[in-house]
């Protein structure tokens, strides 16, 4: 929980501090600043794991990595599922089914697949099982 501006200029190499793509022409944000902030879990396809470990941090932290598409890569990235937490939330936990994201009914997440998202003191988490086909 934050009420100072986050920096969201994002570079290609190390993993976002915030935990999103750098916001395009707003170098910064204000991040989650009351106790019932509306919260987006997109889930994202990045294609197979990288095998060096730096290149696999890279793309685990980033909404795109250096190995997709958009930045010079092989891989397609894209987003397969979401779900999303509205108000506060109840008893430190809330627990959402999480689906296909809109456009990806062929490659998105299956039934079953769900998040959680839990208060700790003033911070969130989100902890989410899912299910994808294999391709």
């Amino acid at each position: 929980k934050t009420a100072a501006e986050i920096d969201t200029e994002g570079t290609v190499e190390g993993p976002y501090v915030w935990g999103g793509p750098p916001m395009i022409g707003v170098p910064t944000t204000i991040g989650f600043t009351d106790d019932s902030p509306e919260v987006h879990l997109v889930i994202r396809d990045h294609g197979p794991p990288e095998e060096d470990p730096a290149d696999l941090i890279s793309q685990l932290t980033r909404f795109t990595d250096p190995f997709c598409e958009a930045l010079g890569g092989t891989n397609v990235c894209i987003d397969v599922g979401s779900t999303a937490f509205a108000g506060s939330v109840e008893d430190n936990t809330s627990k959402k089914d999480v689906g296909p994201f809109p456009g990806s009914a062929d490659l998105g997440v299956e039934s079953g697949s769900d998040a959680t998202l839990i208060r700790v003191g003033d911070a969130l988490q989100a902890v989410a099982n899912i299910y994808i086909p294999s391709v």
